[in-house]
Parts: C-alpha cells; sequence; structure tokens
C-alpha cells in the first residue's frame, strides 16, 4: 500500500483558521481571531464555523507535521 506511511504524519499536522464574525454562547462576537486545529478537523471545523455565523478570513497549514510537540 503506497503512500499509506505519511498518512500519519500528514494528519498530525495543525491547521490556523482565521475566523470573523463568529458568535457563540462561549465567545463573544468579536472582530477576527485564529483557531489552531489538527488537519484531520479541517472539513468538520469549516461546517462549524460557517452553521455559527462565521466566515473563514484565511487558512494557513504548519510547516512542520510535528508543531508543538517534543
Amino acid at each position: 500500500m503506497i503512500g499509506f506511511s505519511s498518512q500519519g504524519r500528514f494528519d498530525e499536522r495543525k491547521v490556523a483558521i482565521e475566523v470573523t464574525g463568529f458568535c457563540h454562547q462561549e465567545l463573544k462576537r468579536r472582530g477576527t481571531f485564529t483557531l489552531m486545529i489538527p488537519y484531520s478537523r479541517l472539513n468538520q471545523t469549516m461546517k462549524w464555523i460557517d452553521r455559527l455565523g462565521g466566515r473563514i478570513a484565511g487558512i494557513k497549514m504548519s510547516s512542520s507535521p510535528l508543531m508543538g510537540k517534543k
């Protein structure tokens, strides 16, 4: 099975999503903020932001798959 060995490292990458116009009971509506999530939850998080009325201003993938780990 070619290609599956690198899949695990790719899923460990972090994604920064810049959000505007978001309203949630635990987060007050504010200008812009950034969410750091695992790449594997990107689609789910984008749907969640849209459902709560937020707009995605930008998405940035981390350069290192081990970001934040030592």
